[in-house]
């Protein structure tokens, strides 16, 4: 057979292939078809389980399948148990809720309920309320109420059971402005018993304060002329039943607003006063003067807030007020300084220069222009009134001047300016007959006005003017003065001293304070090296210190009320000193003390106090000098 025909014998379809030749065996079934067949059946015999063996493998295989159904088994029941252990606990099963009033005034004792609810099948552990609240809340005392600090409290609840509910109360009292929004905030800390961790339900409520505790009221006046003097005055009075600690007060100034003075003055800058505590129906008053400046209609706001400072920092108001003042049209212009400037203080025995200063800042002439200075104190010595031109009417505390006193008054040209000068004194003695004179202030408001000025419809004329405000140092007095006879420490020792001698001498501070209260007065002084300090003092309860390192005495007094030494006996102390003369010391002076120094605060005009006196020699009350003898 060719190959090609092998090929495709090989590779054609349904081949015949019985007639492969091959060489015979006794396995070909062609050969022996029956006997093969038996023989193999034969050998295949030890593939045959015997009984014992099929019987085992059937047990095995029913254990396996009941291990493996119980398996089956407990997982799923396993399954199961942790899916109904946590299916028994979902947070939004657990509810708190603020109930109370949402609207009421300020220092009203309110009752708030904050309720809680466990809808879950499992209880909740460890479970307490804190509350949170701003600090114009005050939460009445309670004894389940822990305070942690000004702005939250908690409340211990212990096990809510599952499915259960439970409440707790609160009650305070809001302190706010009008209108103020306070928020109180509950939220609940438990542990559900089927956890180990910490959960949290929260809510709160927003309480409107319809009024405030302490009332706020500010007057400014309803229009200025651009470059006007402006007074702003500040009432605040606690209509509440409680005190108010550390209570301070802020003021907003509008935009181009220059300072001049506040009565009293601000305790830092010119913004912000410290008021401290506000009893029960207490009221208070704030003036401030100053000039503003601004575009013609321009509204200029003035705000107050009454508070206190809070824990973050944060300003908390009680109360706020605004005022507004409307910017008016009007040429002239009027200002004074006294003693070059516009914010002092003055004092006893001074002599005041006021210079006015006047314009015309419009576009046509002013006729006949009249300007006026209203000054008015008791501290002020009238009678020696200085003026170079213009005239003074005691009965009103006016000075007056017209064209006839200043040509340059007939006609104000636009543009033109012009000056007035004069002085006062003050009273070198402060006439004070109680302790209820006191804090004298001197005021002087310049005006200036004229015909042509117009006046608009519904409004009042319109003047320029200027108002300054003085107020008075108190004026405090040391005395130094050395005694040998004194009522309340006997001296001993020649008279005059005498070489190798002791001779004792007491030395007597007085004070004098006149007009205000002063605080933080100490007087300070030394003794020269040879003199000697004995410990004798009186009287025995003021706070005198002697350091004998550096022989410096101190007299730690403290405040001194006014009119000391007027109306009422002076501030006292008196102490002694020794000397023995030595012989380089003959036919000399003896220098007991060295210069006194006073120290103080005045607490109305917020000046430092300080008045010094000349070293003291052995030259007593009685008037002798004392020179040293052999």
């Amino acid at each position: 057979m060719s190959l090609d025909d092998l090929n495709r014998r090989l590779y054609e379809k349904n081949p015949d292939m019985t007639d492969r030749k091959h060489e015979a065996s006794q396995y070909d079934p062609n050969q022996n078809p029956a006997g093969n067949a038996q023989e193999f059946q034969q050998e295949k015999k030890w593939e045959q389980p015997s009984g014992e063996e099929d019987s085992f493998r059937k047990k095995a295989t029913k254990i396996g399948a009941l291990i493996v159904v119980a398996l089956i088994i407990i997982t799923g029941s396993i399954i199961g148990i942790v899916k109904y252990k946590q299916s028994a606990f979902t947070e939004s099963k657990v509810a708190v809720a603020v109930k109370g009033a949402d609207s009421v005034d300020s220092t009203d004792l309110i009752s708030y309920k904050i309720t809680y609810s466990n809808d879950n099948r499992v209880d909740l552990n460890n479970a307490e309320m804190l509350l949170g609240y701003a600090e114009n809340f005050q939460p009445e005392k309670n004894p389940n109420l822990i305070s942690e600090n000004q702005t939250n409290s908690k409340i211990k609840i212990g096990t809510i059971k599952a499915h259960s509910k439970g409440e707790v109360e609160i009650q305070g009292k809001f302190y706010g402005p009008k209108d103020y929004v306070v928020y109180l905030n509950a939220t609940l800390n438990y542990t559900p018993s089927n956890f180990n961790s910490l959960f949290q339900s929260t809510n709160k409520l927003g309480v409107n304060v319809r009024t405030s505790p302490i009332t706020l009221e500010v007057a400014a006046p309803l229009e200025a002329a651009n470059g006007n003097s402006v007074e702003y005055t500040i009432d605040y009075k606690n209509i509440s039943n409680r005190n108010f600690d550390n209570i301070s007060l802020q003021v907003e100034y509008p935009g181009k607003f220059n300072f001049v003075s506040a009565n009293p003055k601000p305790t830092d800058g010119n913004k912000d006063w410290y008021v401290g505590m506000i009893g029960p129906n207490q009221s208070g008053k704030i003036k401030i003067l100053g000039s503003i400046n601004g575009l013609s209609e321009e509204g200029k706001t003035f705000k107050v807030s009454l508070g206190l400072p809070g824990g973050d920092g944060q300003f908390i108001a009680y109360s706020q007020k605004e005022a507004v003042t409307k910017i008016i049209s009007s040429p002239l212009f009027i200002s004074q300084t006294v003693n070059g400037g516009n914010n002092v203080n003055a004092n006893a025995g001074q002599t005041l220069d006021y210079n006015i200063v006047y314009a015309n800042n419009g576009d046509v002439g002013l006729r006949d222009a009249i300007i006026t200075m209203e000054i008015n104190s008791p501290v002020l010595d009238f009678s020696k009134l200085k003026l170079k031109n213009g005239a003074y009417d005691a009965s009103r505390k006016i000075i007056t001047w017209r064209a006839s006193d200043i040509p340059g008054l007939a006609i104000l040209s636009p543009g033109q300016k012009g000056q007035i000068d004069f002085n006062i004194p003050v009273y070198n003695i402060i006439p004070v007959s109680n302790e209820n004179e006191k804090n004298f202030v001197i005021v002087s408001i310049a005006k200036i006005d004229s015909p042509d000025v117009p006046t608009p419809m519904g409004s009042n004329k319109i003047i320029s003017s200027n108002k300054m405000e003085m107020k008075l140092n108190s004026k405090v007095v040391l005395e130094n003065e050395a005694f040998y006879k004194d009522a309340d420490i006997a001296n001993i020792g020649p008279i005059p001293p005498r070489i190798g001698k002791e001779t004792t001498y007491a030395i007597r501070w007085k004070i004098t304070n006149v007009s205000n209260d002063v605080s933080d007065v100490a007087v300070v002084s030394s003794m020269p090296s040879g003199v000697r300090w004995t410990g004798k003092f009186y009287p025995q309860q003021e706070q005198l210190a002697f350091d004998e390192r550096t022989n410096q005495i101190v007299w730690n007094i403290g405040k001194i009320k006014n009119a000391i030494g007027v109306v009422s006996p002076k501030k006292e102390v008196v102490f002694q000193v020794s000397v023995i003369p030595q012989v380089n010391q003959l036919d000399s002076s003896i220098f007991l003390l060295n210069p006194a120094t006073l120290t103080g605060k005045d607490l109305f005009t917020g000046q430092d106090i300080k008045v010094e006196t000349k070293e003291l020699e052995n030259r007593t009350a009685e008037g002798s000098g004392y020179k040293v003898t052999n």
